[in-house]
């Protein structure tokens, strides 16, 4: 666990540093894909990261003199419009780059959008995730995320997104 992270939302000008590091957690997968659904996969990704101002783009930095970028998260508020409609907020591209895993990133970055959520007056928080990842998906398992296939979203590629969501107590 790193003992010097903070969680902060990104400043607009470090919009390109938050893609590159979801480039970087995400290349691993770019062998395990179509070529077409990856071309399409990192498109999106970039106009999302960069562009769109419906998301709130999360930083987790090491607390050093050189404040690294070590992952990035999206929080994405409800929406009955878009691409993918729901009614509650989700998170989306949680990235972790490789040789910042299992030390509790990627855990803080969830904290941040649950709390977030929370805040906000929702009782409940989505996400998607796919067969690919399978580390990500145990990690959700384990922190109470349970499969919501109402959010099921099966891109043109005939990629499956599987959705999930936390249900929080009271």
């Amino acid at each position: 666990m790193l003992e010097t992270v903070q969680i902060s939302i990104a400043e607009k000008n470090e919009r390109y540093s938050v893609l590159a590091v979801i480039e970087s957690a995400n290349e691993e997968y770019a062998s395990m894909s179509d070529p077409t659904f990856w071309q399409g996969y990192e498109k999106s990704t970039k106009w999302t990261v960069t562009t769109d101002e419906n998301v709130i783009r999360i930083v987790a930095k090491d607390d050093s003199q050189s404040q690294q970028m070590i992952g990035a998260v999206l929080y994405v508020p409800a929406s009955e419009t878009g691409f993918i409609k729901c009614e509650f907020p989700r998170i989306r591209l949680l990235s972790v780059p490789p040789q910042h895993r299992n030390k509790g990133v990627a855990n803080l970055l969830i904290d941040f959008c649950e709390k977030r959520a929370r805040s906000e007056g929702h009782r409940t928080i989505a996400l998607h995730t796919t067969a690919l990842m399978t580390l990500a998906r145990q990690m959700y398992e384990r922190r109470g995320y349970v499969r919501y296939p109402e959010i099921d979203t099966e891109l043109n590629s005939g990629m499956m997104l599987e959705g999930y969501r936390r249900d929080f107590a009271d």
